[in-house]
């Protein structure tokens, strides 16, 4: 972040949550000297709250089974940044509804992030099109009829 700051980029982090890294992360906002563009929420019971105050959701995982967060981001119309990890990459097809990058990748997560910083075009066109796979995908109707589907395949279309 601080390389795009210096680059006349107007980025600004929101951290929500904790974790085992949030004290490394605190340590790392001072040694970079940019606490004043970085804002730690803390544990909050309801994180998704704060997704309207983002342009883009980083979901850097190293491993990742139900893309929650991601999910719901997208649903938002929230453009995600992720790593191509788990079933992310099931959730995310990089470049049309957002963008993947390597696990543990800082150069490329950040470019990923500059990218999309300067290109507001880009940047909302990623979220339009992620909101609407995510809510043909995952949206209530979507999962009804996915369930309709299972239970039709495995009592061969014929009432229970």
């Amino acid at each position: 972040m601080g390389a795009a700051r210096r680059g006349g980029l107007a980025v600004r982090a929101l951290i929500v949550g904790e974790g085992p890294d949030l004290e490394h992360c605190r340590l790392l906002v001072q040694e970079l000297k940019i606490e004043p563009h970085v804002t730690f929420t803390g544990f909050v019971p309801d994180a998704m709250r704060f997704l309207a105050a983002m342009d883009v959701v980083a979901v850097p995982s190293l491993k990742e089974s139900l893309p929650l967060t991601a999910m719901e981001a997208m649903v938002r119309g929230r453009t995600v940044i992720a790593s191509a990890v788990g079933d992310l990459p099931r959730l995310i097809e990089d470049g049309r509804t957002g963008l993947l990058v390597p696990p543990s990748d800082v150069q490329a997560l950040r470019a990923a992030i500059e990218r999309l910083a300067a290109d507001p075009a880009e940047r909302q066109r990623l979220g339009e099109e992620g909101r609407a796979a995510a809510v043909a995908r995952h949206a209530a109707p979507a999962m009804a009829r996915a369930i309709e589907d299972l239970y039709d395949g495995l009592t061969g279309g014929s009432p229970v």
